[in-house]
């Protein structure tokens, strides 16, 4: 885990920061704000208000959502409990303020691209090498399997002679 001076030295907030722009964004829409363009669920670290996010982008489209609607949707749909209950929903408007929801927005979705940028493209690109590593492995291996059956031919050798060299090398 990153020490906290590390997490604030590359822009990646840190949970308390975090929260307050997930908790603040969402109060601001409670507040008749709208959602804006290109924010996500998965934007959000809290699976609780990705779940609150998740359920006023849902009832924006029939409704303008306010604490109680939404305390009743998330009833509803059982996801009550999951997001603290109504009191988590009641709390979200505090501190918060409909003028600063452009603010808010942009900063949650700044956080989740950097935090994209400085942990998950390394970690993916990671997780993609090794994947890759294994699948030329596997290739070696039923290369290897086919030449003992007597299924890979002549011209096939050359093949498996290369990819074999390539595995064995440093």
């Amino acid at each position: 885990m990153m020490a906290a001076s590390k997490l604030h030295k590359t822009g990646i907030k840190t949970d308390g920061d975090q929260l307050y722009t997930e908790t603040a964004y969402l109060g601001s829409i409670l507040l008749g704000g709208k959602i804006a363009d290109g924010i996500k669920p998965y934007m959000f670290r809290y699976s609780a208000n990705q779940i609150i996010f998740t359920a006023l982008w849902n009832l924006q489209n029939v409704c303008v959502p306010d604490i109680r609607i939404l305390a009743n949707h998330l009833s509803d749909t059982g996801e009550l409990g999951k997001v603290g209950g109504a009191a988590y929903i009641a709390e979200l408007t505090n501190g918060c303020s409909l003028c600063n929801i452009g603010y808010y927005a942009s900063d949650l979705s700044e956080s989740y691209y950097i935090l994209e940028d400085e942990i998950l493209a390394p970690v993916s690109a990671a997780l993609i090498a090794e994947k890759a590593e294994k699948s030329t492995a596997n290739t070696i291996n039923i290369l290897k399997r086919l030449l003992a059956l007597g299924i890979v031919n002549k011209l096939d050798r050359g093949l498996w002679t290369l990819s074999n060299s390539l595995v064995n090398d440093p």
